[in-house]
């Protein structure tokens, strides 16, 4: 069976044309339950034969399920849906089905442009992931995992280091840095890991591995076009945003005064920001941090304004105690990351 575009089609006019029939407030029909539910057998139908499609025919999928997504969260927001959705078996029949044809497109079309990461990244057969989901996150690691037709021979996520996941080509493999217990420490805590790493590469004579961040999509939804990419007061002052807390952090590694210039010069190296691109492939347009260049004067006022609040702030019970525990057990990351690097040997020279 091959994929019909225009069954799809026919199902979403199906599903738009039952929500738009319903007054606010109203009982959903018996018509309109039978119309998601043959969406659902539709799409699940159709996904079974989704390596069969061509370039062209997988654009016109993607777009078509760009829409019923938009469709089924308009359905689940209204309110005549509300007690049928939270209990309906139909809609986790519609949710993995809209998650399998994610994936298998995905799979399918989702082949990483070697060219543009290679211009993104430099030359490397090993790379650490890391952005936002609404910037392609997902799709692109779930392309490095699945599809083997890229340059990329190892991909890395925030485990690196304390999982297992190594780079065999240096020994000692990695240094553990491990952080206090509070929300996202585990994220920040690669960050640390591969700049190490990638310092006792470069005394090695070996390749650094790049850390890839993803912080803006092209051709971006209007909801979410104003986030990315992020600026320089979005990624400073919202705190309980993981990825903002990593991108600080990459900031700290990269121009901390307090970090000797070596880790600072790694982790210049190390980091590279991009905007993800979903065409016919998975693309890449290398972008600046958010601290340089055009954002950089507004960066520095921000970051002034905000280490100035920081004073003033009271600190919490919880912060407190986690500060105390900090130095009592030397877990402070700066020092934890300088007594590594001072623990490694000498460099090396001509003369010795």
């Amino acid at each position: 069976m091959c994929i019909r575009s225009g069954c799809l089609e026919s199902s979403l006019r199906a599903i738009n044309s039952a929500l738009s029939s319903i007054p606010p407030g109203s009982v959903s029909s018996n018509s309109t339950k039978r119309a998601l539910e043959g969406f659902a057998r539709a799409i699940n139908d159709q996904c079974q034969s989704i390596s069969n499609l061509s370039g062209n025919d997988a654009d016109k999928i993607t777009t078509l399920t760009n829409k019923m997504d938009s469709s089924f969260a308009t359905l689940s927001a209204h309110g005549a849906f509300r007690g049928f959705f939270c209990t309906s078996k139909t809609e986790l029949r519609l949710r993995d089905a809209l998650g399998n044809i994610r994936v298998q497109l995905d799979i399918k079309r989702g082949t990483i442009d070697n060219h543009s990461l290679g211009e993104t990244v430099g030359p490397t057969s090993q790379l650490m992931l890391y952005g936002f989901g609404d910037c392609g996150y997902g799709h692109v690691m779930r392309s490095f995992e699945k599809d083997r037709r890229h340059v990329i021979e190892k991909i890395f996520d925030y485990k690196f280091g304390r999982e297992g996941e190594i780079c065999s080509e240096v020994s000692p493999p990695v240094h553990k840095f491990f952080s206090v217990q509070l929300p996202g420490s585990d994220f920040k805590t690669g960050l640390l890991n591969m700049v190490f790493e990638n310092i006792k590469r470069r005394r090695a004579g070996l390749p650094r591995i790049p850390i890839l961040f993803l912080i803006d999509k092209e051709d971006k939804d209007k909801s979410i076009a104003r986030y990315y990419p992020p600026s320089p007061s979005d990624v400073i002052n919202k705190r309980s945003i993981l990825t903002m807390r990593e991108l600080r952090r990459a900031y700290k590694l990269c121009e901390d005064p307090t970090l000797i210039e070596e880790i600072r010069d790694v982790a210049k190296q190390t980091f590279c920001f991009a905007q993800f691109r979903e065409r016919s492939n998975f693309q890449f347009k290398k972008i600046t941090a958010p601290w340089d260049g055009d954002s950089k004067a507004a960066w520095d006022e921000e970051w002034v304004k905000y280490k100035a609040a920081s004073l003033g702030r009271p600190l919490t019970a919880l912060r407190v105690r986690r500060n105390n525990e900090k130095r009592i057990h030397g877990l402070e990351w700066r020092k934890q990351l300088a007594d590594a690097v001072a623990s490694l040997p000498a460099v090396k020279t001509a003369a010795s």
